[in-house]
């Protein structure tokens, strides 16, 4: 279990691999309260410059903290070419309640363009092609019609 009874943005950053997920694992999925509103404003101003494993995890921490805010900065992640990161934007805008979805949230998931997912392969180290994002902009537009 986690050593730190609060959230630390620093150490968050500082981790990668095994390491960075037995880090946030236990924040995003039990330890909520222990994360600081502060948090947010931190994670949201480094989220273009994170990495795919810290945008995975920059993605469900905000979207705990702020869902009515953090929305619609999810949704051009709907478009990241890498699977994990649109699978998770997905998955954090597909768990909000329909009531959060605003027509202009909606026309945006609607313009998302169909993108190419890749995926890398563990032996190899290179990009596979996986599939398109298409079934996750279709999903969501008929939870919100």
């Amino acid at each position: 279990m986690n050593e730190m009874s609060q959230f630390c943005v620093d150490k968050f950053l500082a981790l990668s691999g095994a390491e960075l997920h037995e880090y946030s694992e236990p924040f995003v999925n039990e330890l909520h309260d222990a994360i600081p509103e502060a948090v947010y404003e931190s994670l949201q101003s480094k989220l273009q410059d994170l990495d795919e494993e810290h945008t995975i995890y920059a993605l469900e921490l905000n979207m705990l903290l702020k869902p009515n805010e953090f929305v619609g900065f999810a949704i051009p992640y709907l478009s990241h070419s890498d699977s994990a990161v649109c699978c998770t934007a997905y998955r954090t805008i597909e768990r909000q309640p329909t009531s959060l979805i605003t027509n202009d949230l909606c026309n945006q998931i609607r313009a998302t363009p169909i993108v190419d997912l890749f995926s890398t392969h563990v032996r190899t180290g290179e990009k596979v092609l996986v599939g398109t994002n298409e079934e996750f902009i279709r999903n969501l537009l008929a939870k919100i019609a």
